[in-house]
């Protein structure tokens, strides 16, 4: 990447590829290209096996990203195997700033000079730390087991008020390359948040666990909370029980909120992907088409 100023709250960053004699095409795989193509093609220099992209980027930017090479150049809507597609995904071979999925795929991270400072997610000097432990939890709605982790804030104790709950998808990915537990420490030090218990349930196939998938929301709603109940000093009213994540993860927070209201009454979505399958296309290996305006 090859980043040269535009103005003083944008720059150009320049995405190169060296692709090979057989080479046809190649994207800049960026958080809008999942919904539009039109801008991420990069184009090949002349005489040459190096393809290259210009985009203007705020200054304050900071996203994964990756390359498709030889692909079908086709937008989430417009693909109904989009999702199998990703695994084919491929990093920045020249950048040293990587992301790891819950997957094990491997994403590329640009991140320009005013990037937000990461300073909620670092294990700050005088904050006093949670604790983690890790489990599994039998899924009879899944037909399997989860492996879940379960935070404890530093202050926990079994005499007080029951702790609020929040339950996070894609929990692997928060707590290895998120670091969520500095960040919950940092906030309940800080008196931002009140003090919690968060639990992260990993999703090996995440196209079949969170793409508004009944029986995901089921054993959310109807095993896992009644088992963080039964093991922790852990509130039981959806006032106090949250559920979160990123992407598909918030999709699946929002479907599991939604499905049972009673149980999950506070949903964090961040980035949430609602995206709607074309008529007569269906998820790819999820329940069906959630239609979240019910």
């Amino acid at each position: 990447m090859e980043p040269s100023l535009e103005s003083a709250e944008t720059a150009i960053v320049t995405f190169l590829w060296q692709g090979g004699p057989k080479t046809t095409s190649v994207v800049a795989v960026t958080p809008s290209t999942l919904h539009d193509f039109s801008g991420s093609v990069m184009q090949r220099i002349e005489g040459t096996d190096t393809w290259y992209l210009s985009r203007e980027v705020p200054k304050a930017a900071r996203f994964a990203y990756r390359f498709e090479v030889d692909g079908p150049l086709k937008p989430s809507h417009e693909d109904p195997q989009f999702f199998r597609r990703l695994s084919t995904w491929l990093p920045d071979p020249r950048n040293s700033r990587f992301f790891i999925y819950q997957t094990g795929d491997t994403a590329s991270v640009l991140e320009l000079s005013d990037a937000p400072a990461a300073s909620w997610s670092r294990a700050n000097p005088g904050v006093e730390r949670g604790t983690i432990y890790e489990a599994t939890v039998p899924a009879g709605a899944l037909g399997e087991e989860r492996e879940v982790w379960v935070y404890r804030p530093a202050s926990y104790v079994t005499t007080r008020e029951p702790y609020p709950v929040l339950i996070m998808t894609d929990g692997r990915t928060y707590l290895t390359q998120l670091a969520v537990n500095n960040t919950l420490d940092n906030l309940i030090d800080a008196g931002r948040i009140p003090p919690l218990l968060a639990v992260g349930v990993r999703s090996p196939e995440r196209d079949q666990d969170l793409t508004c998938n009944r029986s995901f929301g089921i054993f959310v709603a109807e095993e896992l909370l009644p088992w963080v109940v039964a093991r922790e000093n852990a509130a039981t009213h959806a006032e106090a029980v949250a559920i979160s994540g990123y992407s598909l993860g918030g999709l699946a927070a929002a479907c599991a909120a939604l499905q049972d209201p009673d149980r999950i009454g506070l949903v964090l979505t961040q980035s949430g992907s609602f995206r709607r399958p074309e008529p007569g296309s269906e998820w790819p290996r999820g329940s069906g088409t959630p239609d979240l305006r019910k």
